[in-house]
């Protein structure tokens, strides 16, 4: 992604809290960057002036997609300060669906996706000096059987499977089904009966956990 920013602009998909905020602000600090999050009052108001930080390497800027004239700013944007300033563009999935409606921004980005942890993420070895694989085979395999035991239980995604507590993952989940179906949902689709769909959800949910067992 670091090579990508050098060259053109940058758009991060995924589910929301997969950690794409996270992956940000991470790369503002290590950049000399800015970050602005269009859930901000604040931050809202500079980006609508265009008043961003000039003396900023990098301009992250998150949820950018909630406002109905990102795609036109963000192309004057990236028009007027691509020489100057690397561009990072997060928001959730619908930002994916967005980017494809238009050619406003055609040409001008490289679009990335961010998912929720992996097997593999929690496995991989990054020692150089670890022994080669087949040295390692019961091992890794105990490894992977973990981390498929713990991503079914927590998810992938980072919050309830860093907190790794039942309790907590159940208040989660449903504080994130609500999300999901009442926010995003819900602006992407005329659909009256939200209920409805919150049931579908939970038997579709039930019916797995049931034929998985």
């Amino acid at each position: 992604m670091s090579q990508d920013l050098k060259k053109k602009m940058v758009l991060v998909a995924g589910p929301r809290q997969c950690g794409k905020t996270a992956l940000a602000q991470t790369l503002v600090e290590a950049t000399n960057g800015a970050y602005y999050n269009f859930d901000i009052e604040s931050h809202r108001r500079i980006v609508k002036k265009t008043e961003l930080d000039e003396k900023a390497t990098l301009w992250a800027l998150d949820e950018i997609h909630k406002w109905r004239s990102w795609r036109n700013w963000l192309k004057g944007l990236c028009d007027q300060h691509r020489n100057r300033h690397q561009i990072l563009v997060t928001g959730s999935a619908r930002l994916d669906l967005y980017h494809r409606h238009g050619d406003s921004l055609a040409g001008r980005h490289f679009l990335h996706h961010l998912h929720p942890l992996t097997v593999a993420e929690l496995t991989t070895q990054h020692d150089p000096q670890t022994p080669t694989l087949p040295k390692l085979e019961s091992t890794r395999r105990r490894a992977c059987q973990s981390a498929v035991e713990a991503l079914l239980h927590y998810s992938g995604f980072p919050e309830p499977f860093l907190e790794a507590k039942e309790a907590e993952y159940n208040r989660w989940q449903m504080n994130y089904q609500r999300a999901l179906i009442r926010e995003d949902f819900a602006s992407l689709e005329a659909v009256r009966d939200l209920h409805k769909v919150e049931c579908l959800r939970n038997d579709c949910r039930h019916w797995l956990a049931h034929r998985f067992q």
